[in-house]
């Protein structure tokens, strides 16, 4: 037992086969001022039971592995932690399989919370998707462009749509032929179209097309003549236009335009210099009209003169040139008109 300071200046050594070195003392220290420790048993085992191994402000040099019996190492330790290295993973190195945070280079699925912007993309407009239920590129194929559009089934249009142009065929125009071909026309529309590029646009109304072909006259009142097209059904003919009028069948018809007469021509092939044919059994009027300011057609039926006067000024602007007017009168519905007198 050595119960004062020993200084010894040689090696210390306790041979015994399982030798040990007890520190008893409540302030017990070991200190190596100028040397090292060195374990050379075979096990190479340093073994604390109690109290911490502490390193004060020196470090822990290592050849080989630290090891840990214990659950865990206190994350304490690697508060300060530099790894040099990219660290190996079930002998993979993270290096190959994770992405820095700065310019990540992302090669598989990522799932995003729901709050995640993508750099300008804010999260509401990622939100916009929510309520797509399909692919939105098969969408926007079924969709028309707005310039040059190839429409395939029927448009709705609104009231006060203007087509620029007005090329669509069915739709008076100022630009190109524009026609009327419904079999039986509105009631309160006369189907008048233009062939020329000086016709204002625009389907004119019953009334309207009064005023402007100009009045009937003659002794006795008389219906308005309307317009269709020259035949039953079908699209117009341009150049020919045509009425039947019960109220002239079987009486004896004189026609006068332009105050020359129009011969009566009973082939069935219109008068080609005149552009008329009247069929007095039929009570059939054709005429190829061709009209002028104020041309006035005067009809004689049975020596009493009844008349239509047809005035192309149209909304008081000057000549509608090249306007073609289909003529028809109201009985060819069934109803019988009396345009003529009481009883004619």
């Amino acid at each position: 037992m050595i119960t004062a300071q020993t200084t010894i200046y040689n090696n210390l050594v306790v041979q015994k086969t399982a030798p040990l070195l007890h520190l008893n003392g409540t302030g017990a220290t070991i200190s190596f001022y100028n040397g090292d420790v060195t374990l050379v048993q075979s096990a190479n085992t340093l073994t604390l039971f109690g109290g911490d191994f502490s390193l004060g402000t020196n470090n822990l040099l290592l050849t080989g592995s630290v090891g840990v019996t214990g659950s865990r190492v206190t994350k304490g330790w690697f508060s300060t932690l530099e790894i040099t290295n990219p660290p190996t993973i079930a002998g993979v190195s993270m290096a190959a399989i994770y992405a820095p945070i700065n310019n990540a280079n992302l090669t598989g699925t990522v799932i995003l919370p729901a709050t995640t912007s993508i750099g300008t993309v804010s999260s509401a407009e990622i939100g916009y998707l929510d309520n797509v239920s399909s692919a939105i590129q098969p969408q926007i194929n079924l969709k028309a462009p707005i310039n040059n559009p190839n429409l395939t089934g029927a448009v709705v249009l609104p009231a006060t749509t203007t087509i620029a142009g007005n090329t669509v065929p069915g739709i008076v125009g100022d630009t190109v032929t524009a026609r009327i071909t419904a079999a039986t026309p509105l009631n309160d529309i006369a189907p008048v179209w233009a062939d020329t590029t000086n016709a204002p646009g625009g389907i004119m109304t019953y009334n309207q097309a009064q005023n402007l072909l100009g009045g009937g006259g003659g002794g006795v009142a008389r219906d308005w003549i309307k317009f269709r097209t020259a035949t039953t059904a079908g699209a117009p003919v341009a150049g020919d236009s045509s009425f039947t009028h019960t109220g002239f069948k079987g009486k004896f018809l004189t026609v006068f335009r332009e105050g020359n007469i129009q011969f009566p021509n009973t082939t069935g092939v219109p008068n080609i210099t005149d552009g008329c044919r009247l069929n007095n059994t039929t009570g059939e009027v054709i005429f190829r009209p061709v009209f002028g300011t104020n041309e006035q057609v005067i009809i004689h039926v049975d020596d009493q003169i009844y008349y239509t006067e047809l005035s192309i000024e149209g909304q008081e602007s000057g000549l509608l040139t090249g306007l073609r007017a289909y003529w028809n009168l109201d009985e060819v519905s069934g109803t019988l008109v009396n345009d003529s007198h009481t009883g004619g």
